[in-house]
């Protein structure tokens, strides 16, 4: 009875095991692409019931994001070269749209920029090129 039982343990265990580490990671592989996701959720929040589908201008969607996730700092800026101020999301007012939002983010290890068309987050950390920073 206990050789029939192992295979059931070792089963339970590994499932538990794999649980937790994706529990523990949540989402974004650090604190700036943490808070991008974070500010992207409330995004997606808010389109879904917006009465035509959209999200709503960087503006109005900024103001969103501060009223649903307190904590987390949020600005408006024209696009990725006017972010200037550290660890806060800035909703860009070029290039987002009805159906695309982009959101920026500069921290100390570079410039991260959430696309929400392509699904990425691309971060200038190192080098100054632009790098994937999402998972695959």
């Amino acid at each position: 009875m206990n050789k029939a039982l192992l295979p059931i343990f070792l089963l339970s265990a590994l499932l538990a095991c794999s649980g937790t580490a994706q529990a523990r990671g949540g989402a974004g592989h650090n604190p700036a692409t943490k808070k991008l996701e974070d500010a992207f959720k409330v995004a997606l929040y808010v389109r879904s019931v917006s009465t035509d589908g959209c999200y709503p201008p960087a503006s109005q969607l900024a103001k969103k994001i501060l009223q649903r996730k307190h904590g987390l700092r949020v600005g408006v800026a024209n696009g990725p070269n006017s972010v200037h101020r550290m660890n806060v999301v800035f909703v860009l007012k070029q290039g987002t749209n009805c159906n695309k939002v982009l959101m920026a983010l500069r921290a100390t290890s570079g410039l991260y920029v959430l696309n929400s068309a392509q699904g990425t987050i691309r971060s200038t950390a190192g080098s100054g090129a632009a790098r994937d920073a999402t998972p695959r």
